[in-house]
């Protein structure tokens, strides 16, 4: 990120925030002064709730994402650290997700799809225990609507078999009439 930084138009801020700078304000309690960088924020597009959290880098060793795991432990919500790299023009990422203070879980993601893949999910856990997002309310009533739908098949599927072992029941009263018949009366 510190790499992007520097194209971003308002990197003043950053220079601005750095303890030399605040010193003529502040004395030595500019030292005491921290800030950092969130470097991205998955949001749904529907409602515009936060969905995770991420420190994005390229290598391991560059950052720890300490403030942004307690950020995302007091806003409750997941904190990953994406590795990601290029190698013949097609990116590589590897994901870490933060778990509780110190637990991790890393997840290698070979490939750009299977990183898309993995935020397009995020979308979708995120739509499964909303209730107040658009696209979760328009997916719950799809899936009311399919619910009736299934319903309405099974039970018309349910009627057909019992029609037809109706059908097969009269067919076969027919021919136990018939050899009923024959059996009292004989061939005639």
């Amino acid at each position: 990120m510190s790499e992007e930084r520097h194209r971003w138009p308002d990197v003043g801020y950053w220079d601005w925030h750095k303890p030399e700078n605040l010193r003529k304000f502040l004395g030595e309690r500019a030292s005491r002064l921290k800030c950092v960088d969130i470097d991205a924020v998955e949001y749904c597009a529907d409602c515009g709730e936060p969905i995770a959290l991420f420190e994005i880098t390229r290598s391991w060793g560059e950052k720890f994402g300490r403030v942004t795991r307690r950020v995302g432990e007091k806003a409750g919500l997941p904190v990953y650290l994406v590795r990601w790299g290029r190698r013949n023009a097609v990116y590589e990422f590897m994901v870490l997700r933060w778990k509780g203070s110190c637990e991790a879980q890393l997840t290698e993601l070979e490939s750009e799809k299977s990183f898309a893949e993995f935020l397009w999910r995020l979308r979708e856990i995120h739509w499964e225990e909303s209730w107040s997002c658009p696209e979760s309310k328009r997916r719950r009533e799809q899936a009311t609507i399919e619910d009736e739908r299934r319903v309405k098949k099974e039970a018309l599927e349910k009627l057909e078999r019992q029609r037809a072992w109706l059908r097969m029941r009269r067919a076969n009263l027919r021919g136990w009439r018939l050899w009923l018949h024959k059996f009292w009366y004989g061939d005639k």
